[in-house]
């Protein structure tokens, strides 16, 4: 089951997203698809308008607490003429068009609410997860082996694996 739980706090999801999901209906989903047997996809955003760093802290608690099977986060970018992306336009967030570039792990918005180094440091504390979890989830019998090596190599086996996943696609 691959649930777009978007964001860990509500007001963003519900408000802003105009996603209407609770937290409690994303916990009781996990709980159930663990129960059952069924394995789990979180799709997470961070970087949308109004987002604080607390804001994203709730975001990784709350995938923290639903514990997917995998976990994949991007970097919110607003697609054209959507509502998030005449928010965008008129706050200031996007000054043109041309900064959409759809690399959904870069930045582009210019948020007064936290910087695009702090994005960036969080995108990649998920991204870290993410490799994690998808080498667990794809690939079980490689997963001890991945585990020892990031003990051993943890800044390098990190580069490898984003290095060979830009390469060929997901792991």
């Amino acid at each position: 089951i691959k649930i777009g739980i978007e964001t860990g706090n509500e007001w963003l999801r519900n408000q802003i997203i105009k996603k209407q999901l609770s937290n409690d209906q994303i916990v009781k989903a996990f709980s159930l698809a663990r129960k059952y047997k069924i394995k789990t996809a979180a799709y997470n955003i961070i970087g949308f308008p109004y987002e604080t760093e607390d804001m994203i802290k709730e975001t990784w608690n709350l995938n923290q607490k639903i514990q997917p099977d995998l976990l994949v986060i991007n970097i919110f970018q607003p697609f054209l003429y959507t509502d998030l992306w005449n928010t965008c336009l008129k706050k200031g967030y996007l000054k043109k068009i041309k900064q959409l570039n759809l690399d959904f792990r870069r930045p582009v918005l210019n948020l007064p609410t936290i910087s695009k180094e702090k994005l960036s440091f969080y995108f990649d504390k998920f991204d870290d997860w993410m490799v994690r979890s998808s080498v667990k989830t794809l690939h079980p019998l490689f997963y001890p082996a991945y585990r020892l090596l990031e003990f051993f190599w943890r800044s390098r086996t990190k580069k490898i694996f984003r290095f060979s996943r830009d390469l060929f696609g997901k792991i």
